[in-house]
């Protein structure tokens, strides 16, 4: 795992950039790897390489990684999970020089340019320059779990793993007001091509670009996760297929020259690869579970699981002072507002990793996107299942409203998610109060262009509970939780591996049909009857029930302050976004406990401390 930094331009000539500049924003990115720097140089292209060595520690690994017979020059950020297979296949006359997957990646490319697309697996974003040629290959894993982002104007391209060190070069860094509609009224983040910055763009997942004289040509995708082929129709043959492909996953995620450990919940995911992870080592298994200081938490549980099965439990609790000390130094790794505390209890979960020695870790991201384990799921799988009869829908959702103490507020939740998933948290409670904002802002900010996304070609013929998930994938929270773990873990040198987001795996899963997801009206039905035959003897997984963190009682009080102080701030009220008067007047109202959720006080903080964090970083 690394980060790379490259400059294309579009002129020859060696005057084109200041190589000290350069360098110094290649070396902002140094967490990502601390093992190795280099650079290429041409009259044509800068490349600026930060290693992070996990298979092949050797300088054979080395990037940018050339050889003396192409003209190629490849650098490459990720893992290649099928490696050792692809090299078997590679034409026995190439000599390797080592055994990193880089290598691997590169003759691939050499030999098949484009279609190496067809045949590699794993997560990765690369970038491969033909020096003869003058051109690019550049690509992005299907589920965009490797960054890279980038920049165009007349004079060059540039492309970086992080946004930091595009700021930096460019020397500008303004706040993108599209991202903000997206972020506060759609829940999105991170997705499509869209950052937090104004003409710095995200490289899209699943995506390929060729570069050729200088103009970007074949931007398009390579990968779909619709499979209308698949039709399986019977229960027990879905199962015992999930229980082969997951079960020969872990294996493929484990292959490292270093020891691997794994981030371990209350929940199933966590759990079972934690447990098949120390069936296939020879060593003792780590886990690390983060918990909140003077209130249950999940590390109970996981220490429990941890004693059963023999694994090494280490635990990070997180304090209001915590979160105080480091919310903008997690802001500034992510480079975008994060939405929940959560977020800096990962931040010092993995310092814990770091200090321990560990490079890699695996864990459970991915399984609720692929089997609409969210709970407004439900809510479109029933849209199929009643076949768009709103007199059904409407009863059940009325009968379901019956078991909570307000009634009418449920209804309208519930009604309010059916029609815009993106406005409510994943237990279905609507979060948008447009009466935050700045009118202006607003009347100048939202239209069709900014507060709409362009889906892919195959969504007009997924069912509804697809298009839920399709949604979940690209919009609403896989990007913005990939981004999150991505810089988190690379903060501190990590790399985190997601065994759920193998493309085979989770393109069987999302086309599975709706009654094979749920049965009963449970979720996740193969993957909890998959995991309940391997460890039920310590876990009950239909009795288990989310665990809550202290986000809204801690904004209710030890944070309060905090938050009131910042929201009430000259520099607050001087932001073009914000009504502050009535913001306050909702704080007040959440603190009575008037407000039902602190999901839009905490992003609006959020997003208040990352747009201070990043109003003077070109100036430092």
């Amino acid at each position: 795992m690394c980060g790379f930094f490259v400059v294309k331009m579009k002129k020859n000539t060696t005057d084109a950039i200041r190589k000290k500049k350069f360098i110094n924003c290649t070396k902002m990115m140094r967490h990502r790897g601390p093992d190795d720097l280099k650079f290429y140089y041409d009259r044509n292209i800068y490349i600026g390489f930060n290693r992070l060595s996990i298979i092949d520690l050797s300088y054979k690994g080395s990037q940018p990684f050339q050889d003396q017979k192409s003209n190629q020059i490849l650098v490459f950020n990720g893992y290649i999970t099928n490696s050792e297979l692809l090299k078997k296949k590679i034409n026995k006359n190439k000599i390797f020089k080592g055994h990193s997957d880089t290598e691997v990646l590169y003759k691939l490319i050499d030999s098949h340019h484009n279609k190496v697309l067809n045949l590699i697996e794993g997560m990765f974003s690369f970038i491969s320059y033909d020096k003869k040629k003058n051109n690019l290959f550049i690509a992005r894993d299907q589920f965009g779990i490797k960054p890279l982002y980038y920049f165009e104007n007349k004079n060059y391209f540039v492309f970086s793993s992080e946004i930091k060190p595009i700021l930096k070069f460019t020397n500008k860094n303004e706040i993108s007001d599209d991202a903000v509609v997206n972020f506060f009224f759609q829940g999105s983040q991170d997705h499509e091509d869209k950052t937090f910055f104004q003409n710095i763009k995200i490289f899209k997942a699943g995506h390929c670009m060729n570069i050729n004289n200088n103009k970007i040509s074949n931007y398009s995708d390579y990968f779909s996760i619709f499979d209308k082929k698949q039709n399986y129709h019977d229960s027990s043959l879905v199962q015992n297929i999930y229980k082969e492909k997951f079960s020969n996953l872990i294996t493929k995620y484990l292959h490292s020259d270093t020891k691997c450990a794994s981030f371990l919940s209350s929940g199933v995911d966590s759990s079972y690869i934690s447990k098949l992870i120390s069936q296939k080592v020879d060593y003792k298994t780590e886990t690390f579970t983060y918990g909140f200081k003077g209130y249950y938490s999940e590390d109970i549980s996981a220490k429990k699981f941890a004693k059963f099965y023999n694994l090494k439990s280490n635990v990070e609790t997180l304090s209001p002072e915590d979160v105080i000390n480091n919310f903008e130094k997690v802001l500034y790794k992510t480079e975008s507002p994060i939405t929940s505390l959560r977020l800096i209890a990962v931040d010092k979960l993995y310092a814990s990793v770091n200090k321990l020695g560990y490079k890699v870790i695996l864990e459970g991201t991915g399984g609720d996107e692929a089997l609409a384990g969210y709970k407004y799921n439900y809510l479109y799988y029933l849209k199929d299942k009643f076949n768009l009869n709103l007199n059904k829908i409407s009863n059940y959702i009325i009968s379901e409203s019956l078991k909570s103490k307000n009634l009418s507020q449920k209804v309208l939740s519930n009604i309010l998610t059916l029609t815009h998933q993106g406005g409510s948290t994943t237990d279905g409670t609507p979060f948008v109060y447009s009466d935050l904002f700045n009118f202006d802002f607003l009347n100048n900010s939202m239209d069709e262009k900014s507060y709409f996304t362009k889906n892919k070609s195959y969504y007009k013929y997924l069912n509804n509970l697809q298009k839920s998930q399709y949604k979940d994938i690209y919009h609403i929270k896989l990007p913005k939780i990939l981004n999150f773990s991505d810089k988190i873990a690379m903060s501190y040198s990590v790399e985190t591996r997601f065994p759920y987001l193998d493309p085979d795996f989770f393109r069987f899963c999302f086309n599975l049909k709706n009654d094979h997801k749920f049965k009963k009206d449970e979720s996740r039905w193969p993957a909890k009857q998959f995991f309940e035959n391997e460890v039920t003897k310590f876990i009950n997984f239909k009795s288990k029930k989310t665990i809550v963190d202290p986000q809204s009682q801690w904004l209710r009080t030890s944070l309060y302050e905090f938050l009131y102080d910042n929201l009430s701030s000259t520099n607050f009220r001087n932001l073009k976004y914000f009504n502050q008067q009535n913001i306050i007047k909702h704080i007040e109202n959440f603190k009575k406990r008037n407000i039902p959720t602190s999901y839009n006080i905490f992003q609006i903080l959020s997003f208040f401390l990352f747009f201070k964090k990043f109003n003077n970083l070109i100036n430092e």
